[in-house]
């Protein structure tokens, strides 16, 4: 958390949706664990959110 303190707003809020996205992808590929359609969506979903974070251009 002392990281987010030091990074701007944007930054440390975008890192923070892409947290549950990328665990999914790790315990996919280092634990052999199951995705199925329903993480696949949600992955979608919260990476969409980062990519709408993520370009200035998109946000009003």
């Amino acid at each position: 958390m002392q990281a987010s303190v030091k990074l701007p707003a944007m930054v440390a809020s975008v890192r923070f949706l892409a947290t549950p996205a990328t665990g999914l992808v790790v315990s996919t590929w280092w634990l052999g664990e199951p995705f199925g359609p329903d993480p696949l969506a949600g992955s979608v979903l919260i990476l969409g959110g980062v990519a709408c974070a993520a370009w200035p251009e998109w946000r009003r």
